[in-house]
């Protein structure tokens, strides 16, 4: 049907019946007995696809309510979560002093759990290293050594690793609240 997320379309549903469904409304109203069961459900998918546009905002607050532990998990470890409609902007520094910014998508396919891991799973510590030793050959100031850079990259993994078990470790407590 629609290529959201799990969470997002409970967050949408819910929000749809506490609204009045809007899709059981209209397919109460169409009253067409001449439909056939392929037709209405259809008619419900266009007005619950409309739903969803016409309600994103509210969707995405209430989805990022509905991660709330999670990210007061992370904020627990020292990172700062912003939200900015259906982006989650996550803010740190690295004991070197880098400074570390991954975002999420509220409206993803997959969860909160799984993107962070998707973040961690994609970093690797030598290419990171070799980024700045690069910018560091190039005449780039204030990088430290590249003893320290290895180091850091080691420590922004274990950032990572932490991030990725709060986000498990919280995410049973998520709940879409009536």
């Amino acid at each position: 049907m629609l290529e959201y997320s799990e969470e997002f379309m409970t967050v949408a549903k819910t929000l749809d019946n506490e609204m009045g469904g809007t899709v059981s409304i209209i397919a109460d109203l169409i009253g067409d007995n001449s439909l056939s069961y392929g037709e209405l459900a259809d008619l419900q998918d266009m007005a619950f696809k409309r739903f969803i546009a016409d309600n994103k905002d509210r969707i995405f607050s209430r989805l990022f309510e509905f991660y709330r532990p999670i990210w007061d998990a992370f904020e627990k470890i020292g990172w700062n979560v912003e939200r900015d409609y259906s982006i989650v902007t996550l803010g740190n520094y690295s004991p070197a002093g880098e400074e570390l910014i991954e975002t999420l998508y509220l409206d993803d396919k997959a969860n909160i759990p799984d993107q962070m891991y998707l973040i961690y799973d994609e970093f690797d510590e030598e290419e990171h290293a070799t980024m700045w030793i690069d910018a560091k050959r190039n005449g780039t100031q204030g990088i430290p050594s590249i003893m320290r850079l290895a180091r850091d990259a080691e420590d922004i993994t274990d950032m990572y690793i932490k991030l990725v078990a709060a986000a498990r470790e919280n995410y049973s407590y998520c709940t879409e609240e009536k």
